[in-house]
């Protein structure tokens, strides 16, 4: 029988504040330098938090200026450290602005997945389904952490690959049409320790989305677009 990892666990909260060069979300642009602020509440089993984006610089036209997510997760040993499985949740909402697709300000995104290690690389595929936007996005990660002892921290290496499928538009004469959507993401970010409860993390990732009407994960087709950017933040635990 599958049981609960970490039960008995203290709850953790932590306080981040995150400065990103450019918005960007399953490698879609977004926006341009933002400050992203999140709270968090986890025990190693349970995870619950707030999210918000505030674009600064750069807002793309039309978008809202804000955005804040409301997330929660739940996690089950089946083989102990070796294989766990994860329900989540996450609650996506633009306060201000025409909403997504200029239809929706709110939308709900439950998901599921599973997370194990082969060697040293940690692997954690998921399938999401927006139920509001009619969104189902298959997605695979895999990270591996590379120790740099002589700088007293680390390269945390992570490679994400997702698809979706998505309707062309949620309005008008093309609502109802579909269109694939594969993304990439390169990123290494490096952590330091700040006192005895606090992390600065510096990071860099490469990360980008093509466009294309014939299926999942068609790199190379269609319409095509990535960008580099740069991340920065500050974690301190209560």
């Amino acid at each position: 029988m599958a049981a609960a990892s970490g039960v008995g666990s203290p709850a953790v909260c932590t306080l981040t504040t995150t400065f990103v060069s450019q918005d960007l979300f399953r490698g879609y642009f977004l926006g341009g330098a933002s400050l992203e602020p999140d709270i968090d509440l986890s025990n190693g089993v349970y995870d619950l938090g707030l999210w918000s984006n505030s674009t600064v610089h750069n807002r793309t036209q039309g978008a809202s200026s804000t955005e804040i997510e409301a997330y929660g997760s739940y996690q089950v040993d089946i083989v102990k450290d070796k294989l766990s499985a994860e329900a989540g949740f996450t609650l996506y909402a633009l306060p201000w602005g025409p909403g997504f697709g200029g239809v929706y300000r709110s939308s709900v995104e439950p998901s599921i997945g599973l997370n194990f290690p082969i060697g040293k690389v940690q692997f954690s595929p998921k399938v999401y389904d927006d139920v509001v936007l009619k969104v189902q996005t298959i997605e695979a990660n895999a990270a591996y952490a590379l120790p740099v002892k002589a700088a007293r921290t680390e390269l945390d290496l992570t490679v994400t690959l997702g698809t979706e499928r998505l309707p062309l538009a949620w309005s008008g004469p093309s609502k109802g049409t579909r269109v694939w959507a594969t993304y990439w993401l390169f990123q290494v970010a490096a952590p330091f320790p700040v006192g005895k409860q606090g992390t600065f993390t510096v990071g860099w990732c490469y990360t980008g989305s093509t466009f294309n009407e014939r299926g999942p994960f068609g790199l190379g087709e269609g319409s095509q677009s990535a960008r580099g950017l740069v991340t920065a933040s500050l974690a301190l635990k209560l």
